[in-house]
């Protein structure tokens, strides 16, 4: 476990600071260190004896390198590198310890004894106090490792037996236990903030873990042993869905005080070993082949049509017939597993704005050259206003509800070589039977949605997301679903993670994906929708 834990919490950190400048500690931001999730959403806040990062300048000395404080006897300290916090939830004030310090990031634990409510946290250094930063003392704010320490995409999962972490070539099968690991399950006065102990023990908390939609069996929640540090062991549904990218997320506490995690994903397989993901038509190696690029050429293209509300002053529904084109260069992550992105079906995934840590991305266009677009009713040529995006708006009559084979040519450029892709738009057209019912969300009841038609064999998205003009705060989720369902209910989980406010729903009946070859290229992928957004009020 150690390994583990240094390895996330350090892997963006391990670097060399500058020294710091002999001026005001100033604190700017404070998240679970797993989830990242900012205050100002449903389910952020800090939760008694967690690990939270705490964000700012000028906070602590430079240190040459970033060392992990052991939580050996006599424990991570309350001092380190000159900083000292403190917190204060009403007339209560506490010392949290730390795990590091440096001077824009603190990696800290919230003692077991805070009390909930609204609370703010103060860091002094250099006989200085910084400003007084306001936040939430939640009951149960968990949030979940990830693989790549990003809060989204591949978790960290771990096997029961020998420690092996799942991954795209060794995924978990139907009716494996695995661990889970992160932080925010609730106090833990049992264990120490701040010594490591042996015997670690449960907390009284609450807790589902989905797995695809499908909730597991949690055997154990509570202390891994080290301070702040939960461990979650949980059975994987049998009826789990087999993919690459198996949605993963928990639930923990009820009622007002419940709160959700962050959402991952799981790789799993029905006898382990390499996941193959039906929906994207892609397998575990690749992916892993993928990832393990620092720089991924890859191309996409696409043609859809979505009828939405038209712009105002305009009134009633506008239809967008559109062909689509990207390819770029990605440098500086881990391509397809620090994404969010989930295509399980049954699962959902929700994006919020979050803090960004670690290496971001670097995305340069690539020329594909001129590409054109044949359809039932013509062809199109895209242009191309900025390198590697290329974009065409297709007339009225170029997508109908006979659907419909398109198909893409590129004829090669400078970056790309020259390909073709077909992508088969589905028929007959999905018809959403309920959208008056997805006007006024209830975010504390989820959302049904109902359809008919669509085309065998392929998928439907639901989207959706709300902004909070007030706190600033917005949020979005997609959900997948099999056509054949006619019906998906938008759990409560996922709605309850959105702010109050406007939005939009949208419900999209997704071709199935193909994949296409050039050179220069290290992934093609292809895929068409029809859909219908609406505006939506999340109460």
């Amino acid at each position: 476990m150690s390994k583990l834990f240094s390895r996330n919490t350090l892997a963006v950190l391990a670097f060399v600071f500058p020294l710091a400048a002999l001026a005001q500690p100033t604190v700017t931001g404070i998240t679970n260190n797993y989830s990242y999730i900012p205050p100002g959403f449903p389910n952020s806040g800090i939760a008694p004896g967690s690990l939270f990062l705490l964000y700012g300048a000028n906070m602590s000395t430079a240190p040459a390198t970033v060392v992990l404080q052991s939580s050996a006897s006599p424990g991570i300290p309350t001092t380190l590198e000159g900083a000292t916090l403190s917190v204060q939830v009403g007339g209560t004030t506490v010392t949290p310890a730390m795990y590091y310090a440096t001077p824009t990031q603190i990696a800290a634990v919230l003692p077991s004894k805070t009390p909930t409510g609204a609370a703010t946290i103060t860091v002094t250094y250099n006989n200085a106090t910084s400003n007084p930063f306001s936040f939430q003392v939640v009951p149960y704010a968990l949030g979940l490792d990830t693989y790549y320490g990003t809060g989204t995409g591949l978790i960290t999962a771990t096997n029961t037996t020998n420690g092996a972490l799942y991954s795209y070539t060794n995924s978990a099968k139907p009716g494996d236990t695995v661990v889970l690991w992160g932080s925010g399950l609730g106090a833990d006065t049992a264990d120490s903030d701040t010594v490591f102990t042996s015997t670690p023990h449960a907390v009284n908390t609450p807790l589902k873990v989905y797995f695809g939609g499908v909730p597991g069996t949690v055997l154990y929640a509570g202390s891994s042993g080290y301070p702040g540090v939960d461990q979650i062991d949980v059975t994987i549904p049998a009826n789990v869905p087999l993919s690459c990218y198996a949605g993963v997320v928990a639930v923990a506490g009820t009622g007002a005080s419940r709160t959700v995690s962050n959402f991952g994903a799981i790789p799993t397989s029905q006898s382990g070993g390499e996941c193959n993901d039906s929906v994207l038509g892609i397998s575990g190696t690749t992916i892993t082949s993928l990832s393990g690029k620092a720089t991924v050429s890859y191309g996409d293209v696409f043609v859809a049509q979505l009828v939405r509300p038209a712009t105002p002053p305009a009134t009633g529904t506008t239809t967008d017939n559109i062909a689509l084109a990207d390819f770029s260069k990605e440098t500086g992550s881990t391509f397809s597993t620090s994404s969010g992105s989930v295509f399980s079906i049954g699962s959902c995934y929700v994006s919020q704005v979050v803090v960004v840590t670690g290496t971001i991305p670097t995305f340069v266009g690539l020329n594909a050259g001129t590409i054109k677009l044949a359809g039932p009713a013509g062809s199109y040529t895209l242009m191309s206003l900025v390198k590697g995006e290329y974009e065409a708006l297709l007339p009225a009559n170029a997508i109908t509800s006979a659907g419909g084979t398109f198909t893409y040519s590129g004829s090669g450029g400078a970056d790309v070589g020259s390909f073709n892709a077909a992508i088969d738009l589905p028929t007959p057209l999905l018809d959403w039977t309920n959208q008056s019912a997805a006007a006024t969300i209830n975010r504390a009841a989820g959302v049904q949605v109902n359809w008919t038609g669509g085309g065998p064999g392929t998928y439907v998205i639901i989207a959706g997301g709300s902004s909070n003009l007030t706190t600033g705060a917005n949020a979005n989720f997609t959900c997948l679903a099999d056509q054949s369902a006619l019906t998906f209910t938008v759990p409560d989980y996922v709605t309850g993670t959105l702010p109050a406010g406007t939005g939009t729903l949208t419900v999209e009946n997704v071709a199935s994906y193909s994949t296409f070859t050039a050179s220069g290229l290290d992934y093609g992928i292809g895929f068409g929708f029809t859909g219908t957004q609406i505006n939506s009020m999340y109460q």
